[in-house]
């Protein structure tokens, strides 16, 4: 009897224990298909590289001058527009002249510079093209020497031949290929004896800048871009900060990637005032200038918004001559009253 008590025990044992081995393997594996149902898609979730969307709240528009070295006033007057929710980086570039209505008067860009400076600028070109313009920053020859020294040199077509003297320096630069350094491109922008006049000027500097920027681009895929901006925050006098980049560097990689150009100039045409010390941006400049910095949602200007530049002494007609044209706009059909000879227009000098 006790034997055949110990075989059935032994029996139930092996039975209970085999029962459980085989519960415990299912368990497992309910478990297992559990984990790998829940856990791995999110692991593959993390893998997935965020995609940028361009927002408007991206967008920075900042007053650059640049100009020679602190002794001396700027040669040019830049409205650099970061716009990624319209996919480019905007550039219009402004001569010293440019008349400006500010406070109740008309002055030109270098009066008020003079008068208060870059900020002051700032203040005066917000107010009067009713666009914000978020920071400024002042730029000299050795700044962009110093970000060249990072970019490094930039191949470069020079279309006409450079031969005059730029701030007591004599440059000679015929046209045909360079590599530039920071120091020509100064040259290129600052020159002021082109025939088509400050116009030109405006227009070859914006050409050129246009290329620097479309060829810096792909360095804020890499950690190049991180030098880069480094080095212009330490150079350049400005009070754009580190923060304001951090929170604009996917939007900077984002319009990298583009096929198309990320750069779009507003080119500049006016008219001059008999003495040439004044120049008066035409109503349709300004409205295309508004259009392309304007905050987003607010309406165009419309042409009877637009200031109109003063007239000479009574009964005289307005004191103005045309100024150069864009190359991709029609010469000017009419020339001005007297002996005084024309503009050239840039569809005649801009090869």
């Amino acid at each position: 009897m006790r034997r055949q008590t110990e075989r059935t025990l032994g029996a139930f044992g092996k039975s209970f224990g085999i029962t459980l081995f085989a519960m415990l393997v299912v368990l497992s594996a309910v478990c297992g298909v559990f984990y790998l149902r829940t856990r791995l898609p999110r692991e593959s979730e993390e893998e997935l590289p965020v995609v940028y969307l361009p927002r408007s709240d991206d967008r920075i528009t900042v007053l650059v001058t640049g100009r020679e070295d602190d002794r001396t006033p700027p040669d040019l007057f830049l409205l650099l527009g970061f716009l990624p929710d319209q996919g480019r980086i905007a550039l219009c570039l402004l001569p010293p002249a440019t008349s400006v209505d500010y406070g109740g008067e008309a002055a030109t860009l270098a009066q008020l510079y003079q008068r208060g400076g870059c900020r002051y600028v700032q203040q005066a070109l917000a107010a009067w093209l009713e666009i914000p313009v978020d920071r400024w920053a002042e730029a000299e020859v050795e700044d962009l020497e110093r970000i060249f020294s990072v970019t490094g040199l930039m191949d470069y077509y020079l279309p006409v031949d450079l031969n005059g003297q730029v701030h007591g320096r004599e440059v000679v630069m015929p046209k045909g290929n360079y590599q530039l350094d920071g120091r020509k491109a100064a040259d290129i922008m600052a020159y002021p004896a082109y025939k088509g006049g400050e116009v030109e000027r405006s227009d070859r500097a914006a050409l050129l800048l246009s290329q620097m920027l479309g060829e810096t681009l792909p360095a804020f895929l890499t950690d190049l871009g991180d030098s880069l901006m480094a080095t212009v925050l330490e150079t350049v006098d400005t009070d754009l900060s580190w923060k304001d980049y951090e929170e604009r560097r996917s939007a900077a990689a984002f319009l990298a990637r583009l096929d198309l150009p990320a750069t779009a100039v507003a080119y500049i045409d006016g008219s001059f005032s008999r003495d040439g010390a004044v120049f008066y941006l035409n109503p349709d400049c300004i409205a295309r200038i508004r259009e392309m910095y304007a905050a987003p949602g607010e309406p165009p200007q419309t042409e009877g918004d637009q200031p109109q530049p003063p007239g000479g002494e009574p009964g005289e007609e307005p004191g103005v001559f045309p100024a150069a044209q864009h190359p991709e706009q029609e010469a000017a059909s009419s020339q001005p009253a007297g002996d005084t000879a024309g503009p050239v227009g840039l569809s005649e000098v801009i090869e």
